[in-house]
């Protein structure tokens, strides 16, 4: 911006670092290649395959690694042990996200990370009380669907003894 006899110029450039013409001439602008074009196309394609990959192996290693750990019964009979396992992973898959959600709240600083915090705890807990609605709701079912079994089949000990003769 120059100020010459009272009138105001206002020069408006893509010359960064360059001198802005303030004497009134408008400096020349560059000529276009299109080489810069097509090297950041290229290294953004790059990135992006980069980034496919990583999630591809990830992907595949996860896949393993959950094959394996929900097999942990079935390869070696002990089920208690897989039960303790699925557990502590999914006790570490909580902490981690806890973990996650204050990092990415640290970076509004440290009430967002409280929040974020907040927030992940507030998950593993609303995730704590809908899985024991759905088991306490898998429960009675599955108890309903064996007292019908036992009034069909005749083993209704309160009837009859499990002789099957009260009709």
């Amino acid at each position: 911006m120059a100020s010459n006899n009272d009138k105001l110029y206002i020069t408006i450039s893509d010359n960064r670092g360059q001198p802005s013409g303030a004497s009134g001439k408008p400096t020349p602008k560059p000529k276009y290649t299109g080489e810069d074009e097509d090297t950041d196309k290229s290294d953004l394609l790059g990135r992006y395959a980069e980034h496919q990959m990583f999630h591809l192996v990830k992907g595949a290693t996860m896949k393993a690694v959950n094959y394996s750990i929900s097999n942990i019964g079935n390869f070696t009979g002990d089920y208690i042990a897989q039960k303790n396992v699925n557990y502590a992973k999914g006790v570490v898959s909580n902490l981690m996200n806890v973990g996650m959600a204050t990092l990415v709240g640290a970076k509004y600083g440290p009430i967002g990370a409280v929040v974020g915090f907040v927030a992940g705890v507030g998950s593993i807990v609303s995730g704590e009380i809908f899985d024991d609605i759905q088991n306490r709701t898998d429960t009675t079912k599955n108890n309903f669907n064996i007292e019908m079994l036992r009034e069909r089949v005749g083993l209704n000990t309160i009837y009859d003894g499990s002789r099957g003769t009260e009709n």
